[in-house]
């Protein structure tokens, strides 16, 4: 079992479970058996940030989101790490580095190469990419 399919099966069951303040609160907490109270404080901290990120996707949230629906994304944003992200935001296509260097100006361009020389390691590893990808 995950934390997404324990608030499921909380939700099921006709449990709210939601954020109040920060903390986890489920009610009627005077349901839940001891196994849901072992798997909430298992969980507890993945719980917290699946409601969150439900949170910042419910329509009329504070920050702008598309409202989508989140799903568990593994491997982002670093291997073994992982992340509920909106599918549909997720899904959107972005430009190539490749794509974007080639509406730098020349400017920019020039910019781009001094950084290099001075050891920035950003623009150090935007180069070496730009060359994997054949810019």
């Amino acid at each position: 079992m995950t934390a997404a399919d324990l608030v499921a099966d909380l939700r099921s069951r006709g449990f709210q479970v939601r954020l109040a303040e920060g903390k986890l609160v489920v009610s009627p907490g005077s349901q839940l058996t001891d196994a849901d109270r072992a798997a909430l404080a298992l969980y507890r901290e993945a719980i917290i940030n699946i409601l969150g990120a439900e949170a910042a996707h419910a329509p009329g949230a504070s920050r702008a989101f598309c409202g989508g629906v989140l799903v568990r994304v593994e491997g982002w944003p670093a291997l073994g790490a992982s992340a509920w992200l909106c599918g549909h935001c997720a899904s959107r296509s972005v430009p190539t580095l490749s794509e974007v260097y080639a509406t730098l100006t020349d400017d920019e361009r020039k910019r781009l190469a001094v950084e290099v020389e001075s050891d920035d390691r950003l623009a150090s590893h935007v180069i070496v990419q730009l060359g994997r990808e054949g810019a």
